[in-house]
């Protein structure tokens, strides 16, 4: 990881937010991102048992990130 990926997980979620509404990164990334910190740290941990939300939540963030990209293109498409 990278000393700007690394930093990540030291924002905030208002920080967060702003950085994915001007397109610093996507939710998609974001997700990556966190679910790899987890990958990495819980074999000492062993905080997370079973990982079936992991699956849904890259395809809601997908679904997001699409529906940003057609937003903003000026397509209108509701936000669940």
């Amino acid at each position: 990881m990278s000393g700007a990926s690394d930093a990540l997980h030291y924002k905030t979620a208002v920080e967060l937010a702003a950085m994915i509404r001007s397109k610093q990164i996507s939710c998609l990334e974001l997700l990556e991102h966190f679910l790899a910190r987890c990958d990495s740290h819980n074999a000492g941990l062993n905080a997370i048992v079973v990982w079936s939300a992991k699956k849904r939540a890259n395809g809601q963030s997908r679904r997001t990130t699409r529906s940003r990209k057609a937003f903003v293109s000026g397509r209108c498409m509701a936000f669940r």
